[in-house]
């Protein structure tokens, strides 16, 4: 049997802190999202979830009052940067 690390991920697991499940809450409706959008199914979760990072991370948040991938990384985003983004 194959194993992928889709197989193995579920939502439930995670910590009962109140930011941590609104993240995770958040990235979980940008996944099914995605794949609702693209017609996947569950075997794309480990890739939909990552897309839905990358999306997150180059998304305006109020509460830094700036885009949390220009924080960590002291740079500014190019209007490239944001063409390249694509439908998943």
């Amino acid at each position: 049997m194959n194993w992928f690390p889709s197989q193995c991920f579920t939502w439930s697991k995670h910590a009962t802190n109140g930011r941590v499940e609104r993240f995770i809450r958040t990235l979980k409706d940008k996944t099914e999202k995605i794949k609702l959008e693209g017609r996947l199914g569950n075997q794309f979760n480990t890739e939909a979830i990552q897309y839905a990072t990358v999306l997150y991370n180059r998304t305006w948040h109020s509460s830094i009052d700036e885009i949390p991938y220009e924080a960590y990384f002291d740079t500014t985003l190019t209007e490239g940067e944001f063409n390249a983004l694509k439908m998943f």
